[in-house]
């Protein structure tokens, strides 16, 4: 009887997806109102941290809270269980006495959890197939041969076994940071000084509610001295009568305006 041959080898499966995630706007200033997008491997657990909180889908976008400070937006998903090995060979083309192999019918593979106890695991009807994906294994050691059979059923040894451990997925963890600038408080106690020289200032007092002088407070405008009796003074566009008024007060003005204001007849 004549028997054929084949060899397995296993591949290294194809790097994981990875998690993404991005913020609108990313920077600001005193407060910012992002809106933060992300994508995750389908089947994935994803849980967010930092300046969001809660189970999240697989992908999405979500508009979050204002912000007045700098915050990070981070998002740890794990992916769902890739149980899978890529399976590799070279297929014969002889027999085992050296006699071209002209009826090749297909391949088997077997699988076990240690080295000496392997099962069918799968039946490839194809004689031209040099490669084979193998799905939901479980977590662990996972042992694999194949066999080559022709169109007679006759099958070959079991090929040298290969193994592929299958381990938990690992969290993938993604970030984004929005910044918020900070804006500062600005200046106090400004003071702005008009004076002008060469004018005689009177003593500045204000009239109590009896009637009476008394020294006058911060933020009193002095009345010229020339401005007697009936005689008008203006200030800012304001005409004031000094027989009435020893002082006007303008508020907002600072303690140290000091302003002379001309006089005018009535």
């Amino acid at each position: 009887m004549k028997y054929i041959f084949a060899l397995l080898a296993l591949l290294p499966m194809a790097a994981m997806a990875q998690v993404t995630i991005t913020a609108t706007p990313t920077t600001g200033t005193e407060s910012v109102t992002p809106s933060v997008s992300w994508s995750a491997p389908a089947g994935s657990t994803c849980t967010a941290s930092g300046g969001w909180t809660g189970a999240k889908a697989v992908s999405g976008t979500q508009a979050q809270a204002a912000i007045t400070s700098t915050t990070t937006y981070t998002l740890s998903c794990v992916p769902p269980l890739n149980g899978s090995a890529a399976l590799s060979w070279i297929i014969p083309d002889k027999n085992t006495d050296g006699t071209a192999l002209t009826d090749l019918a297909g391949f088997k593979v077997y699988k076990g959890t240690t080295a000496t106890n392997l099962t069918l695991f799968a039946t490839i009807n194809n004689p031209t197939a040099a490669a084979y994906t193998a799905t939901g294994l479980s977590l662990g050691a996972n042992y694999f041969s194949i066999t080559a059979y022709n169109v007679a059923g006759v099958e070959s040894v079991r090929s040298a076994v290969g193994l592929k451990t299958v381990t938990a997925p690992a969290a993938i963890t993604a970030s984004v940071t929005v910044t918020v600038d900070k804006r500062p408080n600005p200046p106090t106690n400004f003071q702005v000084t008009e004076v002008v020289a060469g004018i005689n200032m009177a003593p500045v007092y204000k009239l109590t509610a009896t009637g009476k002088r008394s020294a006058d407070p911060a933020g009193f405008i002095p009345v010229p001295t020339a401005c007697t009796g009936n005689v008008l003074f203006t200030y800012r566009g304001l005409s004031f009568r000094k027989v009435d008024y020893t002082k006007v007060q303008f508020w907002g003005t600072v303690a140290s305006e000091n302003v002379a204001a001309p006089c005018k007849s009535t």
